[in-house]
């Protein structure tokens, strides 16, 4: 109905060839949040960063087929994000890191400060961006 491959490969991934670039891949770092202390206690790249990785992307997706395809491609895209349950867990709950610095009402609104800081900057190259939360 959508289209949508059975795999979606990583970006990062070391083989990834032109047509999967193509066709799409996935930015995901299971365990990360929109705090960068998250992957700090995960061990993932942080949501922070896949800004750079998508430029990289785009770059990529350029030089392999052109300005005006790439563009075709990102404008069409479907971006989804789901995130958000890793920062209270690690951060709040388990590991009180936060706790020392925040209650949970000035946490809950750091978290979607870096949420929506998130979203400008990828609202930038990209016109679809479905999020999915898992906190209020």
């Amino acid at each position: 109905m959508l289209g949508i491959k059975d795999i979606v490969p990583p970006s990062l991934g070391p083989n990834l060839s032109d047509e999967e670039l193509r066709t799409g891949v996935s930015f995901a770092s299971a365990g990360s949040g929109y705090d960068d202390v998250t992957s700090d206690v995960t061990l993932s790249i942080p949501v922070s960063k896949q800004p750079g990785y998508l430029r990289s992307y785009v770059e990529r997706l350029k030089e392999s087929l052109g300005e005006k395809e790439a563009m075709n491609i990102t404008n069409g895209a479907l971006v989804i994000v789901s995130a958000g349950t890793n920062d209270f867990v690690f951060n709040f709950y388990d590991i009180p890191t936060r706790r020392i610095t925040f209650n949970i009402s000035e946490y809950h609104d750091f978290v979607l400060n870096n949420l929506q800081k998130f979203v400008q900057v990828n609202s930038l190259s990209l016109s679809h961006i479905c999020l999915h939360n898992h906190f209020r």
